[in-house]
């Protein structure tokens, strides 16, 4: 029976990255797109700007250089820049899963099969996937969200886990302008390490405290100057995106399935159906209970502050939820190696994987479609140029409405090399 298992184990594993090699390759030939694509590959970093200048504009200095550096890279071969994108999805996974092992270790290997069958099925396949485009930040923010708690979290914190934990950590927050909110308290978290593990060390945490201020003022300065994304927070706001929130990480797929909303809850049934010899509440009130298990309280706090986040902000789009969707995975996936590790064993654990599987292949359609409508869009949109571009010349252009598509088109026809005979009217 044992062998069986461990054949089922290897059998879905491999199922799962046969399911993921066609949509990987769907991705890696898909064309640049219209919106965004075009023209990032006239960003450029501006170190004086950023340090200097506090008004009005984005703040995303890891865009800018990131944007730069894969143009000097990669130029115009749209496939080498997919693929370094789904490098930033994939790389990631492994400080994810080693960051579980080192919270909460299993103490059989069959065990720590099922959590990883689980995790893994999780973060590739559920459909919330910013890495079907090029230019969103939501990519760049998780990674140096997991290396940092990665980082941040290990047990010995040594000088190097110092000082790649403030790289990661100020990369995450000149990534996007709403991590300063969770940075906010991944900052509190990093002091509370260092004074606990010598109060001498806290004179280090000066470099993380530096790094936030700085951009906190960035963010605030833009957020009350006006421009993107700065809309006022209003009481039918938060509650539409609270409401979004719960839709985007609880119903995978965007509708209700019964199997999917309890594979996302069934970790934390069998959490709370652990029998234990006091009342939950007394474990609150052991204060040796809390400081052993203070990076756990760390993280549900620090996954409600990027909730908060969220609904404060500007619009509800699925990909804004992507980090809130990343340590949810985390949370739920601790909880279920907690219930492995209990004495009681639950017979519905054991075929976890094949739940799983299951969940796989029935998001499977909307996992595969958000990649599709990227590739289909892509293509329809560069086949629109090139008949644009050959009759540029020779006749006017007249574009019926003004949206962004209008603007990126203009800028498009006038930044290719004949643009000295375009005649574009609006």
């Amino acid at each position: 029976m044992k062998v069986s298992m461990k054949h089922s184990y290897y059998l879905i594993m491999g199922i799962m990255i046969l399911l993921l090699i066609p949509v990987y390759y769907l991705s890696v030939n898909t064309p640049f797109r219209l919106i965004d694509d075009y023209g990032d590959w006239m960003a450029k970093g501006r170190l004086f700007h950023y340090l200097n200048y506090f008004g009005q504009g984005r703040y995303r200095p890891v865009y800018e250089y990131g944007s730069e550096i894969y143009w000097s890279l990669w130029g115009v071969s749209y496939s080498l820049h997919h693929f370094t994108r789904l490098l930033m999805k994939i790389f990631p996974f492994i400080f994810l899963y080693r960051l579980t092992r080192n919270l909460i270790p299993l103490r059989n290997k069959e065990n720590e099969w099922l959590s990883l069958i689980f995790m893994f099925s999780l973060y590739f396949f559920f459909p919330n996937n910013p890495e079907s485009r090029l230019a969103p930040q939501e990519l760049a923010s998780a990674f140096f969200m997991i290396t940092m708690l990665y980082y941040i979290m290990r047990n010995d914190f040594t000088k190097s886990d110092y000082f790649l934990s403030f790289i990661c950590f100020s990369l995450f927050l000149l990534s996007k302008e709403n991590n300063i909110v969770s940075g906010l308290i991944a900052l509190f978290f990093i002091m509370y390490r260092l004074k606990h593990l010598n109060s001498k060390y806290v004179w280090g945490s000066l470099p993380f405290v530096i790094i936030f201020c700085h951009t906190f003022m960035k963010v605030y300065m833009a957020a009350i100057s006006g421009g993107y994304g700065t809309n006022p927070v209003t009481i039918e706001l938060a509650l539409n995106n609270f409401f979004n929130i719960f839709k985007y990480i609880f119903l995978p797929g965007g509708y209700f399935d019964p199997f999917l909303t309890f594979f996302m809850l069934f970790p934390f049934f069998y959490f709370f159906k652990v029998k234990s010899k006091r009342p939950w509440l007394s474990y609150f009130r052991d204060i040796n209970f809390i400081k052993e298990n203070v990076s756990l309280y760390f993280l549900v706090v620090f996954y409600f502050a990027t909730v908060f986040a969220f609904i404060i902000g500007w619009s509800s789009v699925l990909r804004y939820t992507y980090l809130q969707t990343i340590l949810y995975i985390l949370m739920v996936s601790l909880l279920l190696r907690f219930c492995l590790n209990q004495r009681k064993e639950f017979k519905l654990l054991k075929y976890c994987h094949f739940l799983s599987l299951m969940f796989v292949l029935l998001v499977y359609p909307n996992f595969y479609f958000q990649f599709s409508i990227q590739s289909v869009a892509g293509n329809f949109e560069r086949n629109m140029l090139n008949q644009l571009e050959s009759v540029k010349g020779e006749k006017s252009i007249f574009l019926l409405d003004k949206n962004e598509y209008s603007k990126k088109f203009i800028f498009i026809l006038q930044n290719t090399e004949k643009s000295s005979t375009h005649n574009c009217n609006l």
